[in-house]
């Protein structure tokens, strides 16, 4: 896994421990459905079927709060779905994009 060797995966691994505890997400960063309803920039999510993190069906939930955002479901796909298809993660920013 290439990315475990990288400053990203270092720096997401300090977040991760700065947000989440042994009893999950800190209470005060969970991003509420009044606060992804507020969210007027058009914003399309990427994500992985098989999220360890929240799969599909978390994404449609985040998705149906916010006013204008779009979701690609990648099947077969964990937390970093473009790594696994990085061709495809790329069509579909530039169709968000255009």
């Amino acid at each position: 896994m290439l990315f475990a060797y990288t400053d990203t995966f270092a720096n997401d691994a300090r977040l991760i421990k700065s947000a989440v505890s042994w009893r999950g997400t800190k209470p005060e960063l969970a991003l509420t459905p009044d606060f992804l309803a507020a969210i007027e920039t058009p914003t399309a999510f990427y994500w992985g079927a098989e999220d360890a993190f929240g799969g599909a069906d978390q994404a449609r939930a985040v998705v149906r709060a916010m006013p204008d955002a779009t979701l690609e479901v990648v099947e077969d796909s964990g937390h970093l779905p473009w790594m696994d298809d990085p061709d495809r993660a790329t069509h579909y920013a530039r169709q968000f994009l255009q």
